[in-house]
């Protein structure tokens, strides 16, 4: 069954926008291709701004994904921090970073949605304790 809704982790969007990155290809490709709005959160924003704190036009570019209705933003941490945060403990030797906890905590919430990700964490993590985090990577 194709996923409903895509939530998008950091590795993607700093690909999408760093064209030298390894993954630009990919990210390009496979992010334009699913329906939109892709979903991401306020945690994956900064990480995504921290990695591309020397490209000054970072800040434009996420901000015209917003303005095109291509991205949009789920607030995880005004809704449920315990939970986001427990996930970070339970996970704390892989170890767990906000973002990634955010992610699978949204993805408990969204049904049938998948992770965007060049992050292989997210085969370690588990929704509702026991459930597979359905993943979109290239390897």
């Amino acid at each position: 069954m194709a996923a409903d809704k895509h939530l998008v982790d950091t590795g993607p969007l700093v690909a999408l926008i760093d064209a030298s990155d390894r993954d630009h290809a990919w990210s390009k490709k496979t992010l334009g291709r699913l329906p939109c709005p892709l979903i991401t959160c306020e945690a994956v924003l900064s990480e995504v701004l921290f990695l591309l704190r020397k490209d000054a036009a970072a800040p434009q570019k996420i901000t015209v994904l917003f303005e095109r209705g291509l991205l949009v933003c789920h607030p995880i941490m005004d809704a449920q921090p315990a939970g986001v945060l427990a996930l970070m403990q339970t996970y704390r030797d892989v170890p767990m970073s906000l973002a990634d906890a955010s992610l699978v905590k949204i993805s408990e919430q969204i049904a049938n949605s998948t992770i965007v990700t060049l992050d292989s964490d997210f085969l370690i993590y588990r929704r509702h304790r026991n459930k597979a985090v359905a993943t979109l990577m290239p390897r």
